[in-house]
């Protein structure tokens, strides 16, 4: 009887902690689903992390890349306005020789000027007396005949040749 009994209260009890064994088991499957659910979402947010962080590289990677050619552009520059400044110091350094030399120029030419206008002026002298003695000799005798003129025996000097680029003083 009380064996029958026993069986009969543990086949009760049993029946009683089945529904709280199925309700144990479903709560464990429900934590086992939703840690997956977790493991799942927390995995998508290290891909949806990472994936931005790829589009990020890939940006920086253009700018990047933009920046390296503006870095040659901005080198290329750098070497002709060096090459430039190289090309202008050279010329300043020549500059004062060359104007040197130019003065010496000038002043040769002015004096040769000078030499030139000297004679041009003398030679109008010359010509002046000439003419003021053909023109007295003319008026006090009348008409001078070319063998009586004593001008007439000068040897004429010749012409000189006209330079092809003729000078100008400053």
């Amino acid at each position: 009887v009380k064996v029958v009994s026993l069986e009969k209260e543990l086949a009760n009890k049993q029946k009683a902690t089945t529904e709280p064994n199925a309700e144990l088991q479903s709560a464990r499957s429900q934590i086992t689903r939703h840690e997956n659910d977790l493991r799942f979402w927390q995995a998508q947010t290290i891909n949806l992390e990472r994936h931005h962080e790829i589009t990020k590289l890939s940006d920086l990677k253009l700018e990047f890349e933009s920046l390296e050619e503006d870095l040659e552009e901005s080198l290329r520059l750098q070497n002709q306005a060096t090459s430039n400044l190289e090309k202008a110091s050279e010329a300043m350094r020549v500059l004062p020789e060359k104007i040197t030399k130019a003065q010496e120029l000038v002043a040769q030419k002015r004096k040769l000027l000078a030499d030139k206008q000297r004679v041009a002026v003398n030679l109008q002298n010359r010509k002046s007396e000439k003419d003021n003695f053909l023109s007295s000799g003319i008026q006090n005798q009348g008409r001078i005949e070319p063998s009586q003129s004593r001008f007439n025996r000068v040897r004429k000097c010749p012409k000189k040749p006209k330079s092809a680029n003729p000078t100008r003083s400053v």
